[in-house]
């Protein structure tokens, strides 16, 4: 009975297909058309799209960029010991020249600190270009600034202010005077006895007293004044950081008129400015900065910090 229902059943759904009662469809796969693409691009692919487009990008890695230049900076010296020994000159060798650079912060670091030196392998003179590539590395001496000295981890990077100086300069005038006599102390009355200067005497008069006891005693003078010669310079420090709590800079007081090279406070470039000053000139590749001995560092630190106790 029950196949006999089926059967009819059968027979009247055949029927039906024939007179067109009843239609069978059969579904595709879903095409690629645009109003399926916009379908599929409602539900997420716009905002897949979107998010690849805005990746963060790469945090600046200043230790990274020190251990580069610090190979760096030993291989411009070792090419420059090359062109030194050749015995002729080429069209194409380059001048090598090293500066010192000198950082401070206002009342949180107030004299120079000397922290980092930088070399330059460059055609021909330009007075611009040390300070172009102090402005290019200002991230990196900010950290080596730190790495010298403590006294720098709390100052933000846009308050350091700095100085250049050719490095021979520096050695003649200012760290003799502070390395050599880091064991010696004076008091001011000691210094203005040893000057023949008045406790109001200003500054023209005592560097005046100053440069003539200098002359008068240097050693390519006075060979048998050079005890003298050390107690005139020293003299003339004791004074000058006494005088720097007065709005004077004791470092850049070191030396006298003799030391004409110190340029501080430099005008930082922006860095887009500095990059594109330095490949003018082909130095951006022919340059690079490296930190002092932190024993110095911290050497000038004492002397600096000294004047406000005393």
């Amino acid at each position: 009975m029950l196949t006999m229902t089926y059967y009819v059943a059968s027979i009247f759904l055949l029927l039906l297909c024939s007179h067109g009662a009843v239609a069978f469809h059969v579904s595709s796969a879903p095409s690629s058309s645009p109003s399926t693409t916009s379908l599929w691009a409602g539900m997420g692919m716009a905002t897949k799209n979107k998010k690849s487009g805005t990746a963060k990008k790469t945090p600046y890695d200043v230790n990274a960029s020190l251990l580069r230049l610090g190979k760096k900076y030993d291989e411009l010296l070792l090419n420059n010991a090359k062109t030194l020994r050749k015995e002729t000159e080429d069209d194409d060798d380059l001048m090598t020249s090293e500066y010192v650079i000198a950082a401070r912060a206002g009342s949180i670091v107030p004299d120079w600190i000397p922290v980092a030196q930088l070399v330059l392998a460059r055609s021909e003179e330009d007075s611009v270009l040390p300070i172009a590539a102090a402005s290019y590395y200002c991230r990196e001496l900010s950290q080596l600034a730190i790495q010298g000295s403590h006294v720098f981890q709390s100052v933000p990077r846009n308050l350091m202010e700095y100085s250049v100086e050719p490095a021979d300069s520096f050695y003649k005038y200012v760290y003799d005077a502070v390395i050599d006599a880091k064991s010696v102390a004076m008091t001011t009355a000691q210094a203005r006895e040893i000057l023949g200067v008045a406790h109001d005497d200003d500054d023209a008069a005592i560097k005046q007293k100053y440069r003539r006891l200098s002359f008068d005693y240097h050693p390519d003078r006075a060979a048998d004044k050079e005890e003298e010669y050390g107690q005139v310079q020293l003299a003339y420090e004791t004074i000058g950081m006494r005088r720097m709590s007065q709005g004077h800079s004791w470092y850049a007081s070191l030396g006298g008129r003799a030391r004409t090279d110190f340029v501080g406070p430099i005008e930082l470039m922006s860095l887009e400015k500095a990059e594109n000053t330095l490949k003018a000139s082909n130095v951006l590749l022919q340059s690079a900065v490296c930190g002092l001995n932190p024993s110095m560092v911290q050497s000038f630190v004492a002397r600096s910090q000294s004047m406000l106790t005393r």
